[in-house]
C-alpha cells in the first residue's frame, strides 16, 4: 500500500522528550541573536502571537532587516527592553516587532510575554488557565527541570497549589502534574488564545496547509541509517505516490519505489498538501535541527490527523532519526515548522 493508506508506523514505540524553548547562543552580535538560556532562564515563545501582544526581551537580542541571521542588524534589544508584536506569524523563529519607533525581525527563543499579561500572584486551587502560547510543563519550577510536556497554544490547565515559585505554577494538563510558566496563561476567554491553525482533513487525505505552519511528526518508509544500514517498513510497501513523477524528473529514473526511498532517503509524504516533488525545509521546535526533505508520498490519512485535530507530516525515518533521535508518533507531539524552499535546494541536514 502507498502513503494515503498507511495507518502503521504513526505510534511510536517509546515516547521522546518534548518541545524545549531557547537555545544556546553567546552574547547578541551579527551571527547570535541572544544569551544561553542558563543566563537569561527564558523558555521562549513560538507560534502565532496576536498583534499587539507585549514581549520582554529575556537577553540583549538582534533586532534584523528580516527574518534571518543573514539580514543586517537594524538595533540591539537590550536585556529587559519591551517589543510590541506586529504581525501574528513568526517565519523561522523569527517575529516582526516593533521596538521604541523601529519596527524589524527578533528571535522568538529570546523574548517572554510580558507578566502583566500572563497569570502572576497567588492563585486558588482548581481555577482555570489557557495556555497563551506552546509552553513546555516540566518537573519542578525552573528550566533546568525536565521537561514533562508541551502545553499547545489554547490548552486549558487546572491550579493543583495556589503559591506560584520563581514564577512558575504547578499545574494540571491532561492528567499530567507539573510546574510552567506563568506569563504564558491566562484566564479563559481573557486573551486570543486561537491557536491560528486552521486545520481541516476531509476525505482521504488533507489538502489544505495549516497556516502558521506546525505539524505532528510522524515515521514510515524505506530508508538507510547515518551508519549506512538499509531499513524496510513492515507497514508500508515502499512505493511512493510519487514515483511515477520522481522516474520521469530525473530523481528516481530507472529505480523501484523502495530504491527510490533509500536513494533519495530525506523524504515526507503530504503530496495533497504541497504537492509532489516539492522541497520543504521542516525545522525541529524541540531543538532547532533543520533538514530539506521532497515530497514523495500521500497521506497520512484523514482519520490519523482528525485523532489529534491537527496537521501530521509523514516522514521518512531518517529524518525524524536526524531531527529527534528515532522514530516518532502523534502521541511523541514531535513538532516541525515546514516552509517550502526552491526546488534546487539540496536535500539533507541544513
Amino acid at each position: 500500500m502507498n502513503g494515503l493508506l498507511r495507518t502503521l508506523a504513526l505510534v511510536a514505540p517509546v515516547a521522546l522528550g518534548a518541545m524545549v524553548f531557547g537555545a544556546a547562543c553567546s552574547a547578541a552580535g551579527p551571527d547570535s541573536e541572544g544569551l544561553d538560556e542558563a543566563e537569561s532562564h527564558a523558555e521562549g515563545v513560538s507560534g502565532s502571537l496576536t498583534a499587539g501582544t507585549k514581549l520582554i526581551a529575556t537577553g540583549n537580542v538582534n533586532l534584523r532587516s528580516g527574518p534571518s541571521t543573514s539580514k543586517s542588524i537594524l538595533e540591539v534589544v537590550p536585556n529587559g527592553a519591551e517589543v510590541t508584536v506586529v504581525a501574528s506569524d513568526p517565519s523561522g523563529g523569527f517575529y516582526k516587532v516593533k521596538h521604541g519607533s523601529t519596527t524589524g525581525w527578533s528571535s522568538g527563543k529570546y523574548y517572554t510575554i510580558a507578566p502583566d499579561q500572563g497569570a502572576s500572584g497567588d492563585l486558588e486551587v482548581g481555577s482555570k488557565l489557557v495556555s497563551t502560547a506552546n509552553v513546555n510543563l516540566r518537573s519542578g519550577p525552573s528550566t533546568s527541570d525536565s521537561i514533562l510536556d508541551v502545553v499547545m497554544k489554547g490548552d486549558e490547565v487546572t491550579v493543583v497549589s495556589t503559591t506560584e515559585t520563581n514564577g512558575y505554577y504547578n499545574v494540571d494538563h491532561d492528567g499530567t502534574v507539573g510546574w510552567s510558566k506563568g506569563s504564558y496563561y491566562a484566564p479563559p476567554g481573557s486573551v486570543d488564545t486561537d491557536p491560528g491553525t486552521s486545520w481541516s482533513c476531509t476525505g482521504s487525505y488533507a489538502t489544505s496547509k495549516v497556516a502558521g505552519g506546525q505539524y505532528y511528526s510522524t515515521a514510515f518508509g524505506c530508508w538507510v541509517d547515518k551508519n549506512g544500514n538499509a531499513h524496510s517498513d513492515s507497514g508500508d510497501n515502499c512505493i511512493p505516490y510519487c514515483l511515477s513523477k520522481a522516474q520521469s524528473d530525473g530523481l528516481c529514473a530507472g529505480m523501484s519505489g523502495p530504491e527510490c526511498e533509500r536513494e533519495t532517503n530525506w523524504y515526507v509524504a503530504d503530496s495533497g498538501r504541497f504537492g509532489c516533488l516539492t522541497r520543504l525545509k521542516v525545522t525541529s521546535l524541540s531543538n532547532g535541527k533543520s533538514a530539506v526533505v521532497v515530497v514523495l508520498d500521500a497521506g497520512p490519512a484523514c482519520f490519523v490527523e482528525k485523532k489529534v485535530s491537527a496537521g501530521v507530516l509523514d516522514m521518512s525515518s531518517r529524518v525524524t532519526e536526524y531531527l529527534f533521535g528515532g522514530p516518532v508518533g502523534t502521541a511523541d507531539k514531535a513538532m516541525v515548522k515546514v516552509v517550502e524552499v526552491s526546488s534546487s535546494t539540496p536535500l539533507g541536514p541544513q
